[in-house]
């Protein structure tokens, strides 16, 4: 159990700076969405729904139930993306569960990194658009897409805040690198497609921002070794 814990601790020492280098990806697409007046305005709908959420999520009643079926839903589509058996999904306000063959870090974590609502809002969309045209609905789709990512977020965070069991098996120390990393994959290409940027400039910023963000942290680490080392 120690060695387990220790090297699930490694991994997330290891996320770190890929956590510091797409965040500032994230940051530097935001930046280049807003030099496009459709990214912008696309963008600004998006914001503006993650606001209406978030006035929402302290205003009424929080959807509970509605945030464990997702939950719930996410850990089981998880397991059959893995390729794990799942049963006896059980949901209701005060909490869920199922039973997974394999609870893995992917399946454990899975909640936390995936917007359930967002990708089914997308599949939804993408399914109606074989039958219909949804040209007149599709500027509302960025409002849409905010206020169900501020769901995910806003939810995640607080259920993080009251302590979970998934995070028990993996510690907090691999747990947090992994879903705030995990949240990002799925966020940047969608920033990314919205900013006046091609995929190529994309992906070789990503692994500028990934590769300073490691070459910082070796280089502290050495200078701290060296210095011990060396007794200053």
């Amino acid at each position: 159990m120690f060695i387990r814990h220790f090297l699930y601790g490694l991994l997330g020492l290891f996320l770190l700076p890929a956590a510091m280098g797409l965040g500032q990806t994230f940051y530097h697409l935001l930046v280049e969405a807003q030099t496009d007046p459709a990214a912008g305005a696309t963008l600004t709908r998006f914001l503006i729904g993650v606001a209406v959420w978030l006035v929402l999520f302290f205003v009424l009643p929080r959807p509970v139930r509605s945030y464990v079926l997702a939950h719930e839903f996410s850990h089981a589509l998880a397991a059959w993306i893995s390729g794990e058996k799942v049963s006896n999904m059980r949901v209701g306000k005060h909490g869920g569960s199922v039973v997974v063959s394999n609870p893995t870090l992917f399946i454990a974590l899975a909640p936390y990194m995936l917007p359930f609502y967002s990708l089914l809002l997308l599949l939804g969309t993408a399914i109606a658009g074989l039958w219909m045209d949804l040209a007149p609905w599709m500027p509302w789709m960025p409002f849409l897409l905010g206020m169900t990512w501020a769901f995910h977020l806003s939810f995640t965070i607080l259920s993080l805040a009251l302590g979970q069991s998934d995070i028990q098996p993996f510690g907090p120390l691999c747990a947090y690198p992994v879903i705030f990393t995990g949240n990002l994959l799925i966020l940047l290409p969608a920033i990314a497609w919205l900013a006046p940027i091609s995929l190529e400039t994309w992906l070789r910023l990503t692994a500028q921002n990934l590769a300073a963000a490691y070459l910082t942290v070796w280089q502290t680490a050495v200078t701290l070794i060296l210095r011990t080392v060396s007794g200053q």
